[in-house]
């Protein structure tokens, strides 16, 4: 299920989940939302949205299926679909997340966030599905190598677990471990976890201070195109204070990551 804006065709997500669609012989459901103008409440009285306000989203959002399902067209018969409302973005998405296996969202808000575009934190909270990030620019995918940022908190493991379709088609699994908090113990428990799903996997420990710069300079040097961690083990709020691995995925890596949380 991937995310549909006009931004997403411009910045490459929607070039992404078709690549992804087709790869896996998936079917690929198109979403898209705008939010309905709302009623004010002044002194003077209730201000009540213009109609012809309404009738243009309306408008946009037909035009928005036109495209998706124009582009989605080489997937073949019945290999896309399409759901739109009048509503907010995120948790219209996120209310979705019943019908799919997977959402695609960008990495950063769009530019037209709120009104159409969605903040991938809020996708990832309320989702209940991993959700794949893709940062602007990036419409190929390329998962022959997987960088699997491991912490042993619930977030991880289930990102994991969510990931083995994923990873079980991978040539190579990095499982990579960051500090003195994740024990190599742990990371060889966790590849022999994946070995009886019939998934190779070394695994890498880094000792470094910070954490989310130092799995973005890991998923560089092995050269991976996915990153599969666990997100927000603390709350965002203490993350957007003190930062954060996932708030530095999202900001600052230029590979798609795949998130639970």
């Amino acid at each position: 299920m991937v995310h549909v804006s006009p931004d997403g065709f411009k910045n490459g997500r929607i070039d992404a989940a078709l690549a992804l669609a087709k790869a896996f012989g998936a079917r690929l459901i198109g979403v898209g939302a705008m939010a309905r103008p709302e009623a004010i409440v002044t002194p003077e009285g209730v201000m009540y949205p213009d109609p012809d306000n309404v009738t243009m989203l309306e408008k946009d959002l037909k035009a928005l299926a036109a495209r998706f399902s124009k582009k989605a067209a080489a997937l073949g018969k019945d290999k896309a679909s399409w759901r739109s409302a009048l509503t907010a973005p995120a948790p219209f998405l996120a209310e979705n997340a019943r019908a799919a296996d997977m959402l695609i969202v960008s990495s950063r808000a769009d530019s037209d966030f709120p009104v159409i575009g969605v903040d991938p934190s809020d996708v990832i909270m309320a989702a209940g599905r991993p959700v794949l990030t893709v940062p602007r620019g990036k419409g190929d995918m390329d998962f022959s190598t997987v960088l699997v940022a491991w912490k042993d908190t619930p977030q991880a493991r289930r990102a994991v677990a969510a990931a083995l379709p994923v990873l079980a088609g991978a040539k190579r699994v990095v499982i990579t471990g960051v500090g003195d908090e994740t024990a190599g113990e742990a990371l060889g428990e966790v590849a022999v976890w994946l070995a009886s799903h019939g998934i190779k996997a070394e695994t890498v420990h880094v000792k470094e201070r910070n954490a989310g710069k130092a799995i973005i300079k890991a998923a560089e040097l092995q050269g991976a195109g996915l990153i599969v961690a666990g997100a927000y083990g603390r709350s965002r709020l203490r993350e957007f204070i003190l930062g954060g691995v996932t708030r530095d995925l999202l900001f600052k890596s230029k590979t798609p990551c795949l998130f639970s949380h």
